[in-house]
């Protein structure tokens, strides 16, 4: 059916105000290929998420982030969501990070669990392979099992070096979000996320996508990173019926699952050698925030009319 039908993708619009966080001066400067008052600014907005972190003091927190005096050079990566392990991937991107060497990079989880009685403790597994997380990588991650308050996430997300995207499936995806808090992205390459991440990197496109991300060389304008695990597509859809049925702390039994967490593994190396180097960092965020243009609701709309319209007169 889709092969004589092919699906339609409508990206969404901007979810949120594209108010960009620097000064004029510096977006000036970034013109002339000059990133560092906007780096130095990006710089403050990091200061500013290390205090809030530091400050936050419920007792639901696990871990914290170390940062020597050299840790300017190390990168903080931001992720957050619902607490949703058969759709978002969170485990793969912890585990592919758990993998870095310590000390290279930091990493912030805000995983937005209901403010409910029980809580996190409502859900004693996830409990148990967060802690195995963190003692692993102590020092290095800070989670925070609850809702970020909103005055907190977008100073958390402008403050952040990067925002890790590591769904296993997503249609629509919101890498704008960090977009617009000049914040890159790194995303494993799924539905919506194609789209939205021009990849500094080429990435490996599986064959059912077709002919729908020819582009996924290097782009020109990159504004992150996408990455993708390479598999034989002959046993994935038995692979994954095996990761979701299992618990987190069973999945990397599954080859397809390990494959994963290696290529998120390479995405966050490829993240921290970029961060080393100002100008290609400094690249990334303006890119980021000048392909905001591309994303807008009444394209969304007029998309979506279309297929409405086409849809009915189908039916008459």
């Amino acid at each position: 059916v889709f092969s004589k039908n092919p699906p339609i993708g409508i990206e969404n619009g901007l979810f949120g105000n594209p108010t960009p966080p620097f000064s004029r001066e510096a977006l000036a400067l970034c013109e002339k290929k000059d990133f560092s008052l906007l780096l130095k600014e990006k710089a403050s907005l990091r200061k500013d998420l290390h205090a809030r972190v530091r400050a936050e003091e419920r007792g639901q927190v696990m871990g914290k982030l170390e940062l020597p005096d050299h840790a300017d050079d190390l990168p903080i990566f931001f992720m957050t969501g619902r607490p949703d392990f058969m759709q978002k991937g969170f485990d793969s991107m912890l585990l592919g990070f758990q993998k870095l060497k310590r000390g290279t990079a930091k990493l912030f989880f805000g995983l937005n669990i209901e403010s409910k009685p029980s809580g996190i403790n409502g859900h004693p597994e996830l409990v148990a392979f967060l802690q195995d997380i963190e003692r692993k990588c102590r020092g290095d991650i800070v989670i925070w099992p609850f809702r970020i308050p909103s005055d907190h996430y977008t100073a958390l997300l402008r403050g952040a070096s990067f925002q890790l995207m590591p769904s296993f499936y997503e249609p629509f995806g919101s890498a704008t979000e960090g977009f617009i808090s000049g914040t890159p992205v790194v995303a494993r390459g799924t539905g919506g996320l194609w789209a939205q991440v021009e990849a500094c990197n080429k990435t490996p496109v599986p064959e059912f996508y077709g002919n729908l991300f020819k582009h996924a060389g290097a782009a020109a304008d990159p504004t992150g990173i996408l990455y993708r695990e390479r598999y034989s597509e002959t046993h994935s859809e038995i692979d994954w019926n095996s990761i979701l049925k299992l618990p987190l702390s069973k999945r990397h039994t599954i080859a397809l699952y390990r494959s994963i967490i290696d290529a998120a593994y390479e995405g966050l190396k490829n993240a921290v050698e970029i961060f080393s180097d100002p100008m290609r960092y400094g690249e990334l965020i303006i890119n980021g925030f000048n392909s905001l243009s591309c994303f807008r609701w009444a394209d969304s709309v007029e998309k979506y009319v279309k297929i409405y319209d086409s849809a009915c007169r189908s039916a008459l």
